[in-house]
């Protein structure tokens, strides 16, 4: 029988739930059910990937909820069968942190298995973001002129997403966070879907000051969606490491030791923020970096309309960008760069040098007295109308495919206790230990020698959030770009020079006025919106 109470209370410690509660809603909002008794797992995924928010709840119903008699009366009057339009909302909490609040629509059952004796039945409900569902009946078929994208993405998340609004039936306002975007621009929508379109836009878009990489993404997470490029991720990441380390930092040990801090105490949050086990599963593969641009690429610029091509291919060379771009890598303060992952020697025998061919040995042997052969460069074809406004796409096709080539190449998966105040697309601090095989010196509070190259910062980049009714586990996956010492691989003496990250001391370079406006326009909340000063 379902729980007559509002939510099942039961906190036990790390790992536990203070607070759970599941309501079932019929498609007005008008009849609700509590479902938090029948629901014996929860899973909630959260990927900055991902445009939105979706999950899967498994039910053990022995009240015949499915077609509609939820309780003990039987009154046909107050219940309602499950059919795709119904609505769930949970909540839930862990210690005493501020509940989290989920409102989601039901699009599936599935998985439905009858038990012996016919009492029960087990089954699985899908749900997702309620902008999922406005998104699969809606189209966008509109033209835009002279217009910021970060503008025409606020259009739309108002106009279409309804993102701004409350409704009657439930439906709640969420916020909206947008990265300004680089020159107005001029473009035609061809009947996308409102996601379909937010993803064309960031395709599209690179950032109007500061970061070059042109990684923006559209997604979903718990505090709202987001339309920015990974670099301002990054650096909204370190913001917020400096503001609270504690709350930011993972340790890497075993949950029963107990953690202590730089003066010896004992750190009573150490264990809920111990990783339960960690799996590294991809660090590097050099086909991948070669064929898709990561240390060359160029762009070939067509006006069709006048039938010419640019003289000379855009051409981009990680060796050219590196020290601009904001990565992940020491962890101490903002103001400390970041190396690559590779040695010059080897980025330099990959690339090409049309006037000085390289002095070093590198990846084919190349002597200073030979002309190196032709190199493989990832090649991309922009078309161009030379009367409309700059799109920048040679600049932005050239620097993302570079960029998330990088991105992707440090990957790990890590189980940890369920912690609310993490959220897909915040930085973490964690130190590795280092596999030494002896003894380890003492290079850290923990007691051991950390890895020199991975250790500081991480992006978590996907959650699945695991629930029960008493009990919260997530599952984190994490990127690194940027190591923290760099690779020296020959006795070549050309060293890589840190990435610089210290943004926050870049006021003097780009204006005050303009860095305040790029600073502040997050923090300033209209109707449910973060709109640009």
């Amino acid at each position: 029988m379902a729980s007559s109470g509002s939510e099942v209370n039961n906190y036990r410690g790390y790992g536990s739930l203070s607070s759970f509660s599941v309501i079932l809603k019929n498609v007005d909002g008008k009849r609700t059910f509590n479902i938090s008794s029948l629901v014996t797992d929860i899973s909630i995924y959260e990927d900055i990937f991902a445009k939105t928010l979706s999950g899967v709840l498994t039910i053990k119903d022995g009240i015949n909820l499915m077609n509609g008699f939820g309780g003990m009366s039987k009154d046909e009057n107050k219940s309602f069968p499950i059919v795709g339009e119904e609505f769930i909302e949970i909540s839930y909490g862990v210690g005493d942190d501020p509940k989290i609040f989920r409102r989601f629509s039901l699009y599936s059952i599935s998985q439905i298995e009858i038990d012996s004796n016919l009492t029960s039945r087990s089954y699985s409900i899908k749900f997702c973001s309620e902008e999922a569902l406005i998104d699969a009946v809606t189209l966008v078929q509109r033209g835009f002129s002279n217009q910021q994208i970060s503008t025409m993405v606020e259009t739309i998340a108002k106009d279409y997403l309804k993102l701004d609004q409350e409704l009657e039936n439930g439906k709640k306002k969420k916020n909206l966070q947008i990265q300004p975007t680089m020159g107005p621009q001029n473009i035609v929508v061809p009947r996308l879907t409102p996601l379909e379109t937010m993803d064309f836009f960031a395709k599209r878009s690179i950032a109007a000051e500061i970061f070059t990489s042109g990684t923006y993404l559209f997604f979903e997470n718990k505090d709202g969606f987001n339309f920015c490029d990974i670099e301002y991720l990054i650096y909204q990441g370190k913001k917020r490491v400096e503001q609270d380390k504690k709350r930011y930092t993972y340790y890497y040990n075993q949950a029963q030791i107990p953690v202590t801090e730089a003066n010896g105490k004992h750190d009573p949050t150490g264990i809920f923020k111990t990783l339960l086990n960690m799996v590294q599963l991809h660090k590097f593969n050099t086909l991948e970096k070669l064929h898709r641009g990561y240390f060359e690429s160029e762009a070939l610029i067509y006006d069709f309309l006048n039938a010419s091509a640019r003289p000379e291919p855009y051409v981009h060379k990680f060796l050219d960008n590196y020290t601009n771009l904001n990565t992940l890598g020491q962890s101490e303060t903002l103001t400390q760069g970041s190396y690559p992952e590779n040695s010059i020697d080897f980025m330099k025998s990959v690339t090409t040098e049309p006037k000085d061919p390289p002095t070093i040995l590198g990846l084919f042997g190349l002597l200073k007295d030979k002309t190196p052969p032709q190199r493989h460069t990832k090649l991309f074809f922009i078309p161009k109308d030379t009367l409309q406004p700059d799109t920048f796409l040679e600049k932005i096709y050239a620097s993302r495919a570079s960029y998330m080539t990088r991105f992707v190449q440090n990957m790990f998966r890590c189980d940890v206790y369920g912690d609310t105040t993490i959220g897909a697309g915040d930085v973490i601090i964690l130190n590795l230990p280092e596999i030494s095989g002896v003894t380890a010196s003492v290079n850290d509070k923990t007691g051991r020698k950390t890895d020199r190259y991975l250790s500081g910062y991480f992006m978590v980049t996907a959650i699945h959030h695991k629930l029960t009714p008493e009990t919260y586990m997530c599952t984190y996956d994490m990127f690194k770009n940027g190591y923290s010492e760099p690779v020296i691989s020959t006795d070549n003496p050309d060293i890589p020079k840190p990435a610089e990250t210290s943004y926050l001391n870049n006021a003097k370079d780009i204006g005050m006025k303009k860095w305040i406006k790029q600073n502040l326009w997050e923090w300033t909340a209209l109707s449910g919106f973060l709109v640009e000063l």
